[in-house]
């Protein structure tokens, strides 16, 4: 009796030594070793995990980064020096454009309280997105901005806050260029625009000027008196509110001198 004990002891000892000498051999064998650059670019990178770049937070674009499917320009908060430091960490300079414009969102719109007209006063739950799916709005204008901060919520650098009369003010100094308050709004006047850029039109709407007035009295009239004024030629109409050539634009201001009804604006650089 005792003994067959013992030999059942003795037989679970060994399958027990069998066992983990193969697990430590599997684990030994299938082990996948981390690229050690992945770490290094992650500390290179803001941790802001705003998902901008189209990965899952900043570990997953830096793993995109070294393994080659991602460009160096795709992380919109990282600026010049930061990408110079990563295009060394994975030997790709050929990658990387560090030229590229930076870019800030811009609220393409000036209908606040005092200059967009109103077909009802809304009191639901105070975020666009929700006035939006309410008989479109309280606002005449389809275009405009409704002004409850959604922009405001999703933005994770506090780079926007809202003026008196509900109109969302960037704030260029923190504004990384990420774009999520440019997917939050649901009028698209939350737009992305170059920095560098001399002058913005400020207007959103594609009405005529008849009815664009009749909204907002800040609402671009597609005068073209913006555009036969301009020495570069870069300003033109389309079907909408007048649109500026960055590349053209000199930003000499004219065009903000001449807009009778002040919708095209000096720049905010930051």
């Amino acid at each position: 009796m005792i003994s067959n004990i013992i030999l059942s002891v003795a037989v679970l000892a060994a399958l027990g030594f069998i066992l983990g000498a193969g697990l430590a051999y599997a684990a030994r064998a299938f082990t996948i070793t981390r690229d050690p650059r992945i770490d290094a670019v992650l500390a290179e990178l803001p941790g802001a995990n705003c998902g901008a770049c189209g990965y899952p937070g900043c570990s997953g674009y830096a793993e995109a980064l070294v393994t080659g499917s991602a460009l160096i320009t795709g992380c919109p908060v990282s600026g010049k020096e930061i990408g110079e430091h990563i295009a060394d960490i994975i030997g790709q300079e050929e990658r990387m454009d560090i030229s590229s414009d930076k870019m800030i969102s811009v609220v393409k719109c000036r209908g606040n309280n005092d200059t967009s007209a109103r077909i009802f006063n809304y009191s639901g739950l105070e975020d666009c997105r929700a006035a939006a799916r309410f008989y479109g709005g309280p606002k005449k204008c389809r275009h405009g901005c409704l002004g409850m901060g959604t922009c405001i919520g999703v933005c994770p650098f506090s780079a926007i806050t809202m003026s008196s009369l509900k109109l969302p003010v960037i704030n260029g100094d923190r504004c990384t260029g990420c774009g999520l308050c440019v997917d939050a709004c649901p009028r698209q006047v939350m737009v992305m625009m170059p920095k560098r850029a001399g002058v913005q039109v400020l207007c959103n709407s594609g009405e005529a000027a008849k009815i664009a007035r009749q909204v907002c009295s800040k609402s671009c009239i597609k005068c073209h008196k913006c555009a036969d004024i301009c020495p570069t030629v870069a300003i033109s109409f389309d079907n909408g509110p007048a649109k500026i050539n960055f590349d053209l634009c000199t930003g000499c201001g004219l065009c903000v001198q001449k807009c009778p009804v002040k919708c095209i604006y000096e720049a905010d650089r930051g």
